[in-house]
């Protein structure tokens, strides 16, 4: 990795790795720190990977992996800086105002997101962990996504995904990833609609229920149930 990058400030320390914020002249970037037991070739060779095929990606809402290497023995990633707050902050803070998100501005991001998901597939990429944790919000209230290839990554390095890959928010696990198979384009536009539905309700689809609910067999209590203000056409979607 190219030296020269200032570590200012720790985001959070997980059990997989540390996330930075970081300057080098007047770019702002954030570092993904691996732990000296998380860091393996193979983690990083699919990120790499993953990478390059979202470079011919011409969609601004793609998070960029702009330089990956080794820091103290340490797997280091380094990728593009969102100013702003993830979605899963987003949705906590109107949670505890007790707001709803107007509906068109909910719909708009679920469009844009959608846009981006449909952005990377093109290319060859599925994300498979979508969450509201790694959707971001700008400043200027643009949408972004990180972690494409965090999820194949792990899969590639078997004591990883055993320690690592039943972790996160299940609720916007499709049922095919949480029984361990490869993610597939469904798969995402699976955690999308469960995204839709946490941004329109404050909700997340599978609260109180089975975690992975199967869209085929049973659906989530309709959104316009829950709120009044939300338009009864917007169940079906």
């Amino acid at each position: 990795m190219k030296p020269g990058y200032r570590l200012t400030g720790r985001v959070e320390t997980g059990e997989l790795a540390e996330l930075y914020r970081a300057e080098r002249g007047d770019e702002q970037v954030v570092v993904k720190l691996f732990h000296a037991r998380t860091t393996d070739a193979a983690y990083a060779r699919e990120l790499a990977e993953t990478a390059r095929a979202l470079n011919s990606v011409r969609t601004p809402g793609v998070v960029r992996v702009l330089e990956l290497g080794l820091a103290h023995r340490r797997l280091a990633v380094v990728q593009e800086a969102v100013a702003g707050v993830t979605l899963g902050q987003a949705i906590q803070r109107l949670n505890t105002r007790e707001v709803v998100l107007p509906a068109p501005l909910a719909l708009t991001w679920v469009v844009e997101l959608l846009t981006i998901i449909q952005a990377a597939h093109d290319a060859g990429v599925v994300h498979g962990a979508l969450t509201p944790g790694n959707v971001h919000v700008s400043d200027g209230g643009q949408l972004f996504v990180s972690d494409f290839g965090a999820l194949r990554a792990l899969d590639a390095v078997p004591a990883l995904k055993k320690a690592f890959g039943t972790r996160g928010r299940a609720s916007y696990r499709a049922a095919e990833v949480a029984r361990g198979e490869p993610p597939g384009p469904a798969s995402d536009v699976y955690s999308a609609g469960a995204i839709a539905y946490e941004l329109l309700t404050l909700r997340e689809p599978s609260a109180g229920r089975a975690a992975a609910v199967s869209t085929r067999h049973e659906a989530p209590v309709p959104p316009s149930r829950l709120d009044r203000r939300i338009n009864s056409r917007l169940d079906p979607i």
